[in-house]
């Protein structure tokens, strides 16, 4: 079921996942909201969260996922 019609529209193997997603963030929990202005698929700006940690990379969008600045960046905020 995970790539039937009802999972695109987000009735069946998605529901959980969109309870998730939708729902209000934990109080007293922070959260990281990583932006960059060399991302060329996403516009940095609407990235930024009111309620996170806004943090700015130089890295471009795919290479979020292996920017040494970016797991450095994580690493730090995770080790508070």
């Amino acid at each position: 079921k995970m790539f039937s019609h009802l999972c695109v529209k987000g009735e069946e193997c998605c529901a959980e996942e969109r309870q998730h997603v939708t729902a209000k963030f934990p109080k007293g929990k922070q959260y990281l909201a990583l932006h960059s202005k060399h991302d060329e698929i996403v516009a940095w700006t609407s990235c930024l969260d009111t309620h996170a940690q806004n943090v700015e990379t130089t890295s471009s969008h795919m290479g979020m996922g292996i920017s040494r600045d970016v797991w450095k960046t994580v690493a730090t905020v995770l080790s508070k």
